[in-house]
């Protein structure tokens, strides 16, 4: 019989404020962007021909719908987290576009821990500036995040 693979899960007692994220880098090439924009459906010029975007719209490349950016950001966290981090609220901004060939870096800073008691219960959150940058080091994604997290490292 095979097991689950085994994954690391941040406890809301484990995470402070001024805590930074790790660092992480993915590369974004044209395939993944052409088949991102195919999966969800979002069939514009921009995304999937590399002529349109440039002679039509005056892109250097196909570009990264916003939509699957926010995948993105959500795989960055909960494989810092864990996979019991539960998204909680998230507001993004898109300062420039994410092209092909662009080497992604991905950053984020816990600036907020709190219990929240909105919803009749406390809910153990923690709240996340995440930024990610393209090779030129310029922030093209400003995104903000809360994650419920376990309360303890007691998850099963």
């Amino acid at each position: 019989m095979s097991r689950a693979p085994q994954y690391r899960q941040l406890s809301w007692d484990q995470v402070s404020e001024g805590d930074e994220l790790p660092a992480d880098v993915d590369h974004l090439d044209v395939e993944r962007v052409v088949a991102t924009a195919a999966s969800t459906w979002t069939f514009f010029g921009g995304h999937i021909d590399a002529d349109y975007a440039r002679s039509a719209q005056g892109r250097s490349h196909v570009y990264m719908p916003t939509g699957p950016i926010l995948g993105l950001l959500d795989r960055y966290v909960t494989s810092w987290a864990g996979p019991h981090a539960f998204l909680a609220k998230r507001s993004m901004r898109m300062a420039d576009s994410l092209y092909a060939g662009d080497e992604l870096r991905f950053e984020g800073l816990v600036t907020k821990k709190w219990m929240d008691d909105s919803r009749g219960y406390n809910r153990p959150l923690i709240e996340i500036d995440l930024k990610i940058r393209n090779g030129a080091d310029k922030a093209c994604v400003l995104a903000t995040a809360s994650y419920e997290l376990p309360l303890t490292a007691n998850v099963s």
